[in-house]
């Protein structure tokens, strides 16, 4: 049961940031720290980038969220503290990761284009 109250409150924490992504309040929107390269944008290309990166921000959440039952699973089934402990620190270091490597490609790939 508790299980279940800490991926409902993680479903909670992504849908505040998909709001805080998808608010049409500006003073709203600032609080993310990818506003300043989205204002920069041209208007033809601002909203394909915000979907592309609000698509890698949703994908990073998934990873973590799937590495955090992974460890629950692990709790029931027994495992020792270091392998619970290895396997949430895998997954944050491998999400973190992934996303970081698809951020920086989708970023260099506006930056190319609005030099053009």
């Amino acid at each position: 049961m508790q299980y279940l109250i800490i991926d409902i409150l993680y479903l909670v924490l992504i849908w505040g940031i998909y709001k805080i992504r998808h608010s049409s309040n500006q003073m709203i929107r600032m609080l993310d720290n990818g506003y300043a390269f989205y204002e920069s944008l041209p208007k033809s290309q601002k909203e394909f980038y915000w979907k592309k990166d609000t698509q890698l921000l949703m994908g990073f959440m998934l990873g973590i969220g799937i590495c955090i039952n992974i460890m629950f699973y692990q709790i029931e089934l027994g495992a020792s503290l270091l392998i619970i402990i290895g396997i949430f620190l895998l997954g944050i270091v491998i999400s973190t990761g992934i996303y970081t490597y698809l951020y920086f490609r989708l970023k260099r790939k506006y930056i190319k284009n609005k030099g053009d």
